[in-house]
């Protein structure tokens, strides 16, 4: 039996919040790994009071599939990243 999210769940808002923040990276070009990822999801877990949620390696491969999300290597001079916006971006989840 497969669990959905419905629309109006916290773990549906993880989820929104979490991609949200991996567009933003992404338009960056911010390179984000799984695990960065699921650290990332695992803050925004916390601070709407689910300190129980899961970021499993099966909760990233299905974050992956349902955002349709492949994890490729940034390279090349016209993409590369100053690594002080790097670093801030990582301390504060925020550009």
């Amino acid at each position: 039996m497969r669990r959905k999210f419905s629309k109006t769940s916290d773990g549906a808002l993880v989820d929104k919040v979490t991609f949200e923040w991996f567009c933003r990276a992404h338009s960056y070009n911010l390179p984000v790994s799984g695990p960065l990822l699921q650290e990332k999801t695992r803050k925004v877990a916390n601070e709407v009071g689910l300190e129980s949620f899961k970021t499993s390696n099966g909760w990233l491969q299905q974050f992956r599939q349902r955002h349709n999300i492949f994890f490729k290597n940034i390279c090349g001079e016209g993409n590369s990243v100053d690594s002080s916006v790097v670093v801030n971006w990582l301390k504060n989840g925020k550009h």
